[in-house]
């Protein structure tokens, strides 16, 4: 989409809710035989979104995304106190967390 013709294109951010659901209709309209740039087109995405949400998100519930993302966020703010026992039992906590997503 982007600067086509002068006209400015306003970027649209979603949530990761929003980009899973979205990557279960694409799904849906895959296998109704649609093409990917068909289904991107149909979510209002380009193929290169569809496909960097595949890479980040593909096969990811939404409580695993929020679980990620929460162990993100603690081992930031750990590794803002500096505390080297903190670290590396946030590190230890995130790499169980990244487990089972």
């Amino acid at each position: 989409m982007g600067n086509q013709k002068g006209f400015i294109v306003a970027r649209k951010r979603y949530s990761a809710e929003q980009i899973i659901g979205h990557l279960r209709q694409a799904k849906i309209l895959i296998s109704q035989v649609k093409t990917i740039i068909e289904a991107a087109r149909h979510l209002s995405a380009s193929k290169q979104t569809y496909y960097l949400w595949c890479k980040e998100y593909g096969g990811m519930e939404v409580a695993q995304v929020h679980r990620l993302f929460l162990g993100r966020t603690y081992l930031a703010a750990v590794l803002d106190s500096g505390s080297v026992a903190q670290i590396r039992r946030c590190q230890l906590a995130l790499y169980d967390c990244l487990w089972f997503v």
